[in-house]
């Protein structure tokens, strides 16, 4: 399961948005939800990439996913009409995909090892 959290990881880090400029009509909520996003994502990296170097290679929890899932539609949909950020969304649908690719092996694991 470590192959497939380090994985996982690459594939998170990919999906956080960086924050440049826009000409919708609400672009002040777009740069300040944007700026949150990208700090609240780096942070739970950061986080998970500890966990790994602490031999902690179960990074499928719904605490790390939830918020990416959340900003990463929000900054998506919200520019939507403007400009598609296509990058974001494919390694956010990567990581969705890993995410449940590792909850589906750990419990696999679980199963086995009663």
């Amino acid at each position: 399961q470590l192959w497939l959290s380090i994985i996982y990881l690459l594939c998170y880090s990919m999906a956080i948005p960086v924050t440049y400029p826009t000409n919708l009509n609400l672009a002040d909520l777009f740069h300040v939800v944007s700026l949150i996003a990208s700090y609240v994502l780096v942070g739970i990296f950061t986080f998970m990439t500890l966990e790994i170097f602490n031999k902690k290679s179960n990074l499928f929890s719904f605490y790390f996913i939830i918020p990416a899932i959340i900003f990463d539609a929000f900054i998506i949909i919200f520019r939507w009409s403007e400009e598609i950020n296509f990058f974001v969304l494919i390694f956010i649908i990567l990581s969705v995909v890993l995410f449940i690719s590792g909850r589906v092996l750990a419990y696999i694991e679980n199963k086995k090892a009663k």
